[in-house]
């Protein structure tokens, strides 16, 4: 059993309906765009004016594969008591995408849930090791554009081997440790995309506080 994430059966996920349905109605249009922008971040006063999407803050462009919505919280069809909720979004993984195993600076844990996702062709996947230290550090570099994002201190990219990571084809919600390395691995014939909800408390915190929804 890997310790490093939790499965949310209850997770209630009419709780990005708004957001969901913008997604849905516009998802042509919205990759259009996305494939035009530049590197880096595209606030909302950018978008065209077709795209009515008042539940997106912004858009980013990691690279030719992998794209994020910042969703507004106020989006949410019910809010999340939780004052570490540090933001929600959509990542968009084009097939072939696969993420280096990495870990987040600016979260401590995370709720990832399915958007639009084939779970025999694409899989989230986490360390099974609870300590960071047990993983071969690969590299800090990140991007320039990237640096305010993430205080200038990088991602960090690890070397994992088969065995010490688990694939999940997340079939269903979960919360996880961000702090493990980790990443997506897209390798069907259409997008991934999923939700996923972060937070500046501790997994552990996180687990008591959302212990209604496993």
């Amino acid at each position: 059993m890997n310790k490093n994430y939790v499965k949310l059966e209850k997770f209630p996920m009419d709780i990005i309906n708004p957001a969901l349905e913008q997604w849905t109605t516009q998802k042509e249009q919205i990759l259009e765009f996305l494939e035009k922008c530049d590197y880096g971040v595209t606030q909302q006063e950018d978008f065209p004016k077709d795209l009515k999407l008042n539940c997106f803050n912004n858009f980013r462009k990691y690279d030719d594969k992998l794209f994020h919505l910042q969703l507004k919280k106020s989006s949410l069809l019910y809010p999340i008591a939780a004052e570490s909720l540090r933001g929600i979004s959509f990542f968009i993984s084009k097939p072939g995408k696969v993420d280096s195993f990495h870990i987040d600076t600016e979260r401590s844990c995370a709720i990832n849930f399915p958007v639009e996702v084939d779970t025999n062709t694409s899989a989230f996947r986490i360390g099974i090791h609870h300590e960071l230290d047990s993983y071969d550090f690969s590299s800090g570099n990140i991007k320039e554009w990237q640096h305010e994002y993430y205080d200038k201190k990088g991602k960090g990219t690890y070397n994992l081997l088969d065995e010490e990571y688990e694939s999940y084809g997340l079939d269903q919600a979960i919360i996880f440790n961000s702090k493990i390395p980790h990443g997506g691995a897209n390798f069907g014939q259409d997008i991934r995309v999923i939700g996923s909800i972060g937070f500046s408390d501790t997994y552990e915190q996180m687990i008591e506080f959302f212990k209604d929804w496993i």
